[in-house]
């Protein structure tokens, strides 16, 4: 993990954003071929955020940019 941002707000509309890279980062192959993408983000005191992607700003290979549902 390279960036981790959290950013507070109203129920359901906190922000996280997270940056990555490397071999202990496990994705999928891009580009994705099938959409939604779902991401999860699970604490070491289990607490986990969940993300559906069901559009794409970016999805080639070495990049997949998207907003959240």
């Amino acid at each position: 993990m390279q960036q981790l941002t959290l950013r507070a707000g109203p129920a359901g509309t906190a922000k996280i954003m997270l940056k990555g890279r490397g071999a202990n980062l496990k994705t999928p192959a891009l580009p994705i071929s099938h959409l939604p993408v779902k991401a999860q983000l699970i604490n070491s005191a289990s607490a986990c955020w969940t993300a559906t992607y069901s559009t794409t700003l970016k999805n080639e290979t070495g990049m997949f940019k998207a907003k959240s549902d």
